[in-house]
C-alpha cells in the first residue's frame, strides 16, 4: 500500500507551515517599523500645534487672573447671585479657569506619557539588541544599556530621592528626568548646592 499522496500532504502542509510563520514573521517586523514611523510622524506634525496648545491655555489662564499669587484674580468657583445673574463674573470666570486648568494638566501629562513611552521603547531596543545572544541568558533591564538606577548609588540621599528599581533612560546628571527633579529638590530642601553648580 503506497503512502505517497498522505506524504505528500504532510509535506504540503509542513510547507504551507513554514511560509505561514515566514509570512506573520515579515508582517511583524513591517508593523513594528510602521507603527514606530507613523507614531513619529504624527508627533512631528502636531509638534507645532502642541506648543500653540499650551501657550493658548496659558494666555487663558492669564487673562483670566489665574494663577494669582497676590489674590487679585477671582479666587471662588461660585459667587452667584440669583437676582443679578449677569452680574456672575467671577463664577463665570472660575469655571472657565477650572475647565482650563483641567485641559492644561491633562496636556502636561500626555506630553510627559508621550515621552517616557518614547525613552522606554529607546531602553528595551537597546537592551534587546545589545544583549548577549544566548538563549539560556536572560535580558535583564541593564544589559549592554546604562540606566537611571545605575547612576544612583552613592548619591547624597538617595534613600529618599531614589527608585532603585528605575530602568529609564539617564536623561540629566546621569539620572532620568523625574529622579533628576527629585534629587534636586532634596539637595534644595537639604540646603545642599545644585549639581550643575560648581562647589563653593
Amino acid at each position: 500500500m503506497s503512502h505517497q499522496p498522505h506524504d505528500q500532504n504532510r509535506k504540503d502542509l509542513d510547507d504551507l507551515a513554514t511560509r505561514r510563520k515566514t509570512y506573520k514573521r515579515r508582517n511583524n517586523r513591517i508593523e513594528a517599523n510602521e507603527k514606530v514611523s507613523r507614531a513619529a510622524a504624527t508627533l512631528t506634525a502636531i509638534a507645532t500645534d502642541t506648543t500653540k496648545a499650551v501657550d493658548h491655555l496659558t494666555e487663558q489662564l492669564d487673562s483670566l487672573g489665574y494663577p494669582s499669587t497676590a489674590r487679585q484674580g477671582p479666587q471662588k468657583l461660585h459667587d452667584y447671585d440669583p437676582a443679578s445673574p449677569d452680574l456672575d463674573t467671577t463664577g463665570d470666570t472660575a469655571c472657565h479657569a477650572l475647565n482650563a486648568t483641567k485641559l492644561q494638566l491633562e496636556l502636561h501629562d500626555t506630553i510627559n506619557g508621550v515621552k517616557n513611552a518614547a525613552d522606554r521603547l529607546v531602553v528595551v531596543v537597546a537592551r534587546i539588541l545589545k544583549a548577549p545572544h544566548d538563549p539560556d541568558h536572560p535580558i535583564t533591564a541593564r544589559d549592554g544599556v546604562a540606566v537611571c538606577s545605575d547612576n544612583q548609588h552613592g548619591r547624597e540621599g538617595v534613600a529618599e530621592w531614589g527608585d532603585p528599581a528605575c530602568v529609564a533612560m539617564a536623561a540629566k546628571s546621569g539620572l532620568c528626568t523625574r529622579d533628576y527633579q527629585r534629587e534636586r529638590q532634596w539637595r534644595v530642601a537639604a540646603d545642599l548646592a545644585d549639581r550643575s553648580e560648581p562647589a563653593a
